[in-house]
């Protein structure tokens, strides 16, 4: 019976061991297969966390570009148009007392004008007491005339002429008077000038109105810098919270489960060429048009430097060209960062314009040389493709 019991113990304990081999390897399997289910979807993950890192840091860019921007030269706009308003208001009362200069002096030149007319006036009493003694010779002539009968008839017609155009003067001249001239005259001047002084003041009056609501429109626009602010916080701390995520991606990237296959990665290659391509097009419009413009001067959030660390190859022949587009990579940065300082002042002379030039020039050449090593490493990897080789293996 012992032995019995002992083979029959033994017995149990070996199906025991069975059953808890049978199961850890069917867990094993499980766990092959679960990640096997979850390889896929992770690794689009982590391309996506890298591609986002950057779609994100180059928004934030333009943003806090536009920020400052717009409200960099509006910090005093308040004081601007309380200062503008102030001096047209001035002015409205400086061409004010210049209208009051203007009829004063107008009253002056009217005096002398009727002065004038006065004496003109003398001149047409003078000429009227002539046409009344014209007329007295007239009508004697005509009494000589009667007389002289026969004789006297040519010089009536003569006389009679005389009268006519006598009485036709003293018409005339009953038409001009003095003070009538003169009001005509100040009427006319005081009305002109009265209705240009209401034009100008209308347009003063119009312009302060206007000049009220701008100064309000502004007010409440910088009242919106805070929000502004804000928000870009709140991208700051998306970048962030995305840029530790990507890091994490890093290790993830370089694990046997996740590791980038060759096809992943000459796509990343390929998306590196074209961002580079791209950020030294805008570094090239900021100096050919000199003004300042967005630009991303982080090396490690954009372009190559989103992956330098997550997908280093192991390929030797690889590893080496990786590590000099990297040093090629910090260089360009540098030197961008310089071209954007140049354009940061208000005003550039002559000489940071011509280092400006000199900086897009060497600019250039370390990018081509950058697009020219990332085109290597792309001969390289379709090599080892072809080879059946992994280049992160």
């Amino acid at each position: 019976m012992y032995k019995f019991s002992f083979f029959g113990k033994k017995k149990s304990d070996m199906s025991n061991s069975f059953k808890n081999e049978s199961l850890k390897n069917i867990e094993n399997d499980n766990q092959s297969l679960n990640m096997c289910e979850y390889k896929v979807p992770v690794k689009e993950m982590i391309q996506g966390f890298y591609h986002a890192r950057s779609s994100i840091s180059n928004v934030l860019v333009r943003i806090e570009f536009l920020y400052k921007n717009l409200f960099f030269n509006f910090e005093n706009i308040g004081k601007i148009f309380e200062s503008l308003i102030e001096k047209t208001n001035n002015a409205r009362s400086q061409v004010s007392v210049i209208f009051e200069d203007i009829e004063k002096n107008n009253e002056e030149k009217l005096k002398r004008v009727s002065a004038v007319i006065v004496g003109v006036q003398g001149s047409l009493e003078t000429i009227n007491s002539f046409l009344g003694a014209t007329n007295m010779i007239s009508l004697n002539a005509k009494l000589e005339a009667a007389r002289a009968k026969e004789y006297g008839k040519g010089f009536s017609v003569v006389a009679d002429e005389i009268k006519r155009l006598s009485d036709q003067a003293k018409s005339v001249m009953s038409m001009i008077s003095v003070k009538e001239i003169e009001q005509v005259s100040k009427d006319l001047i005081s009305k002109n000038i009265k209705e240009l002084q209401l034009d100008i003041d209308n347009f003063f009056s119009n312009l302060i109105g206007e000049l009220i609501s701008l100064g309000d429109l502004f007010k409440h626009f910088i009242s919106q810098q805070n929000e502004f602010s804000t928000l870009i916080g709140e991208l700051e701390n998306v970048e962030a919270s995305v840029s530790y995520l990507a890091r994490n991606c890093d290790s993830l990237s370089s694990s046997e489960i996740f590791m980038y296959s060759n096809d992943e990665f000459l796509k990343e290659l390929e998306f590196s060429i074209s961002e580079q391509m791209s950020w030294m097009s805008i570094v090239r419009a900021i100096v050919e048009n000199q003004k300042r413009m967005p630009i991303q001067t982080d090396p490690m959030k954009h372009g190559f430097g989103l992956f330098y660390k997550g997908l280093i190859p192991r390929a030797s022949k690889v590893r080496a060209v990786w590590e000099d587009i990297y040093s090629c990579y910090l260089n360009i940065h540098k030197l961008v960062v310089e071209i954007v300082k140049v354009f940061a002042q208000d005003s550039s002379d002559d000489i940071d314009l011509r280092r400006a030039k000199d900086f897009l020039v060497q600019a250039e050449g370390l990018s081509d040389e950058i697009v020219s090593k990332l085109e290597s490493v792309k001969k390289i990897v379709v090599e080892c493709e072809n080879q059946g080789i992994s280049i992160f293996e």
